[in-house]
C-alpha cells in the first residue's frame, strides 16, 4: 500500500493529523472535520430527562459545571478512597513533568486492589453515564472509558514552559473529558480554561484548521492570541469548590492556566474518545 493509500485510510479513523503534506493541502484535514461534525449530527440523540437542561448547556457551550454533584457524606466517602490512593502508591503513579507542572494519574483499572467502593458508584452515576452517552450519542460502556485519578501540582518556574497552559483544540471532532473535583479550585492551582463556544465550527476556524494541517508544528492544534481576537471569543477559567463536576468538549478551545507554587488541585477524570468515522462499531 502506497504513502497516500495509506493516508486516504488514515483519513477515517480518528487520528488527529494526517501526515501527508499534498493531501493536507488539497483540503484533506478541513474535509475529516466537517465529515466528522456532519455524521455526528445525523446520529440519534435519546436524551434523559434528568439531564436535558444541563445537555443543552453542554452542546451549546461546549462545557458545564454541574455544582454539589454527590451528597455531602457520600462525597467524602469518596475522596478519602481517591487520596488513600494517591498517598499509599506514590511510586505506582503514572507521573509527568510539563515543565514546572507536575502530572500524576493512577489509572484505576491497575488498582484493583485498593478500596474503591464510592469511586465505582461515581462511574455508575446515571447522571453522569446519561450525560456522557447523549454526548457522544452513541452507547458505550463506562468500563472502556478512561478512568483516573488526577493530581496536578504547581511548582518553581523553569526555563522550560508547560506546552498544557497553551490553547489548543484536542481533536477534529466532538469527543469530551469529564472532571468531579475533589479539592477546591483557585487562580493557584492552575484551573482549566476554556472558550465557550468554540467546539462550533465556523468557515473561520476552517481556514485556521487548514492553516494548522499544511505546517503543523504539533498534532493538536495550537489557538493564538490573533486567532482568539478575530473570533471575537474569550477565555474562562473553571474556578469551583470540590465536589464539582465538570463536562467539557474537547475539540473546542482549553488550556491549564499558569498556577502557583504550591498550587495543587486533584480530580476523578473520566474520558471517552470513539471513531469519528465507524460509530456504528461503538459500544
Amino acid at each position: 500500500m502506497g504513502l497516500k493509500e495509506t493516508a486516504l485510510v488514515q483519513s477515517f479513523t480518528g487520528i488527529k493529523l494526517v501526515k501527508n503534506n499534498f493531501l493536507n493541502r488539497m483540503g484533506l484535514q478541513v474535509a475529516r472535520t466537517y465529515g466528522a461534525r456532519w455524521l455526528y449530527n445525523l446520529r440519534p440523540s435519546p436524551v434523559d430527562l434528568s439531564i436535558k437542561n444541563h445537555l443543552q448547556q453542554l452542546r451549546s457551550d461546549g462545557m458545564v459545571v454541574m455544582e454539589n454533584f454527590f451528597s455531602p457524606t457520600d462525597f467524602e466517602a469518596l475522596k478519602t478512597e481517591c487520596l488513600s490512593i494517591l498517598a499509599n502508591n506514590e511510586s505506582r503513579l503514572n507521573t509527568r513533568m510539563h515543565g514546572p507542572t507536575e502530572y500524576s494519574i493512577a489509572v484505576l483499572k491497575e488498582f484493583q486492589d485498593a478500596k474503591q467502593d464510592y469511586i465505582r458508584k461515581f462511574y455508575a452515576d446515571p447522571r453522569l453515564y446519561a450525560l456522557m452517552q447523549a454526548a457522544e450519542k452513541t452507547k458505550f460502556k463506562m468500563e472502556n472509558a478512561h478512568r483516573a485519578i488526577e493530581r496536578v501540582r504547581q511548582g518553581k518556574e523553569t526555563t522550560q514552559g508547560d506546552p498544557e497552559t497553551e490553547l489548543h483544540s484536542d481533536i477534529f471532532f466532538h469527543t469530551h473529558k469529564a472532571w468531579l473535583y475533589l479539592t477546591d479550585v483557585t487562580p493557584k492551582d492552575a484551573p482549566l480554561v476554556y472558550v465557550k463556544g468554540s467546539h462550533r465550527l465556523t468557515g473561520k476556524q476552517a481556514r485556521h484548521i487548514y492553516k494548522h494541517s499544511c505546517n503543523p508544528k504539533t498534532p493538536s492544534r495550537r489557538v493564538t492570541p490573533d486567532e482568539l481576537k478575530a473570533m471575537g471569543w474569550n477565555e474562562m477559567a473553571l474556578e469551583c469548590k470540590q465536589n464539582t463536576l465538570v463536562v467539557a468538549n474537547v475539540c473546542g478551545y482549553h488550556r491549564r492556566s499558569v498556577g502557583q507554587p504550591g498550587g495543587e488541585r486533584i480530580s476523578l477524570h473520566c474520558s471517552i474518545r470513539l471513531q469519528p468515522f465507524a460509530f456504528w462499531m461503538n459500544g
